[in-house]
């Protein structure tokens, strides 16, 4: 069974538990899956723990954000459209017509959850039928059930269609976003590079120095150079993280120019683990609760 249809699976079985034991037994009863432990709503202090309690958050910025097509005109209102990636297109359902009225080359996507993106770099050499009738059954799919983020349900699914910047894997930079009770911004850079099968990842602070610590996936050899457009990416995550206490911003970096990649409220579904583990709580006391 392949990945997605390990999470296909997976979302069938917990929108039915969902359904007989409600929303927040699920969140628990998987994070007691994930963690050897059970999830008290009444004392959440870790970071894990109070991301997962936000998932039953009714916030309408989370849906709106996490949407790729509506978070454009929250990015755009907050840092202007300059750091946009074009979109082309923008349907519930696509046909073959669609698809050749687009660019060559492009990327498939739909406007909730991820693990449906269809890359095509040449539409010539593609069968077009095949990805309509792959996308327009992805977009029938209620994400929100994968791991109980249920604000992507409130989602009007669509399929877009956006630019595809470039062929190569680009460098994924992630801005950790957290916020007091005094309203005091906090950092984390966190840096992704290379195919899934083969991922190089790195944490450093505001500084560029590499931290002790990691949050998810164990850190590579690979050494990532200070960007030049560093101290543009932490202004740029500062305003758009401002209305969170938190979130993780990501950005592109592409022939020095910067792309917006999106607003992330749950890392790593609100299960990434850290090592040392205390990291959990620290990031937790960095974050204001509402």
């Amino acid at each position: 069974m392949d990945n997605l249809e390990h999470n296909l699976k997976l979302i069938k079985d917990h929108r039915i538990f969902c359904f007989f034991h409600g929303k927040k037994a699920m969140i628990k009863a998987i994070y007691a899956k994930q963690f050897g432990k059970a999830l008290d709503y009444k004392h959440i202090s870790t970071f894990n723990e109070i991301i997962n309690v936000r998932k039953l958050s009714k916030n309408p910025l989370y849906s709106k954000c996490a949407d790729k097509k509506s978070v454009q005109a929250y990015v755009e209102k907050k840092i202007g459209k300059d750091y946009l990636i074009p979109q082309y297109l923008y349907k519930k359902n696509i046909s073959i017509n669609d698809l050749e009225s687009l660019p060559n080359a492009f990327v498939l996507k739909t406007t909730s959850g991820s693990g449906f993106n269809i890359v095509i770099k040449d539409k010539s050499k593609v069968d077009l039928k095949n990805i309509c009738e792959k996308m327009n059954s992805y977009v029938k799919i209620k994400y929100g059930y994968l791991w109980g983020e249920f604000y992507y349900n409130q989602i009007n699914n669509h399929i877009i269609a956006e630019k595809l910047l470039t062929e190569n894997e680009v460098y994924d930079y992630k801005i950790h976003c957290f916020r007091d009770n005094k309203n005091n911004l906090r950092q984390i850079i966190e840096v992704l590079w290379g195919p899934k099968s083969n991922r190089h990842k790195c944490m450093y602070d505001t500084n560029w120095q590499p931290l002790k610590y990691y949050f998810s996936i164990p850190p590579s050899k690979h050494t990532f150079k200070k960007p030049k457009q560093l101290s543009k990416l932490l202004e740029l995550s500062d305003k758009l993280s401002e209305d969170f206490n938190y979130v993780r911003v990501d950005f592109y970096i592409i022939n020095e120019k910067i792309y917006f990649g999106e607003l992330t409220f749950v890392p790593a579904a609100g299960f990434g683990k850290f090592n040392p583990p205390k990291y959990d709580q620290i990031w937790g006391s960095w974050i204001s609760q509402d």
